[in-house]
């Protein structure tokens, strides 16, 4: 596909950073993502921020 979101373009940065600085990087959960990589609905609250039920797989991803 030749079409990359701007997020997307975003997230493969951040991956580049997080591996050069030995740093894990807790992507969103490829179920929250649309085909383009964003957020689907239940997930996103308002336009720049996630629901509280988004936060719930990173919790878990962190064992706490």
């Amino acid at each position: 596909m030749l079409f990359r979101s701007i997020y997307n373009l975003y997230l493969e940065i951040v991956r580049g950073f997080c591996a050069r600085e030995g740093l894990r990087l807790l992507e969103p959960p490829p179920e929250h993502r649309d085909d383009e990589g964003f957020l689907r609905e239940p997930f996103w609250d308002g336009c720049t921020h996630a629901a509280p039920a988004y936060y719930g797989g990173i919790v878990s991803e962190l064992g706490l």
